[in-house]
């Protein structure tokens, strides 16, 4: 803002001089100006230079934070395995399976049973 302020000064005082015919001093000053405006670009570069390395610190950080996440997701999911035994888990599984056959066979014999009884009072009337 203040490079910009600058240059702008420096144009008004070129032509201020220009129209006072004084060639050396617009010289001098057309020296300056291409000076002010090297200095703005450079700022201006240099700014967009240190914008992206804050946007690959954040991505940098970001990574980080990720790769600790996923440390903690892996030493959660190896005390879990080592906690589950396989084989007992299996034969609660099959005993559930067994358990609910049997148990199906009799809601099966009992509602036989029931179809049976009524039925048969259905017969007697």
């Amino acid at each position: 803002q203040r490079l910009e302020n600058e240059q702008t000064k420096i144009t008004n005082d070129i032509k201020r001089m220009a129209k006072q015919n004084q060639m050396e001093t617009v010289k001098i000053m057309a020296k300056d100006l291409v000076r002010t405006r090297t200095y703005i670009t450079k700022l201006i570069k240099m700014r967009a230079n240190i914008q992206a390395i804050s946007l690959n610190m954040q991505t940098l950080k970001s990574t980080a934070q990720m790769s600790d996440s996923m440390k903690q997701v892996t030493r959660t999911l190896v005390k879990m395995n080592g906690q589950m035994k396989l084989p007992a888990l299996q034969k609660t599984l099959r005993d559930f399976e067994k358990e609910s056959a049997k148990m199906e066979m009799k809601e099966e014999m009992m509602s036989d049973a029931m179809d049976d009884v009524f039925d048969q009072e259905g017969d007697d009337e």
